[in-house]
């Protein structure tokens, strides 16, 4: 099949295309930006810029939204739109060092870190999971 790279036509074959899929979709690491400016969606669909630091901090960070958000999909645990009119979030209390639910109206819009949660349910039971890299994340 033909292909256009940097204004070039390259043919390639399909086994070709699979191994730089596979090459560059690898499940084993979680990307991570080499280093400059870079761009992300965030869980509720709006893109940022952000400039990678290399910080181990930041990395952990971004880590922990990474498995706190793959385990709401998972475990089905995901609010959705049109079924839902509450939708249940994540409060952590600095000074109390604590975790804890809250809900808002279908109306309202947030800026969070994590994809909003089905039910308080969901919410305790993340909490109970996964308390740690929550933690890493509102810190």
């Amino acid at each position: 099949m033909k292909y256009t790279l940097k204004n070039k036509e390259i043919e390639l074959t399909d086994k070709e295309v699979e191994e730089i899929v596979a090459k560059y979709t690898k499940k084993d690491k979680r990307w991570k930006p080499e280093g400059g400016n870079y761009w992300f969606v965030d869980s509720i669909g709006v893109l940022h810029n952000d400039t990678w630091s290399g910080s181990a901090s930041h990395l952990d960070r971004l880590n922990a939204i990474a498995t706190v958000t793959d385990y709401i999909y998972e475990n089905e645990m995901l609010w959705t739109e049109g079924k839902q009119l509450v939708k249940y979030y994540l409060v952590y209390d600095k000074r109390r060092d604590e975790l804890f639910t809250d809900w808002v109206g279908n109306h309202t819009h947030l800026m969070i870190e994590i994809p909003y949660l089905k039910s308080e349910e969901a919410c305790e039971q993340l909490i109970k999971v996964l308390p740690e890299e929550l933690k890493l994340i509102f810190k």
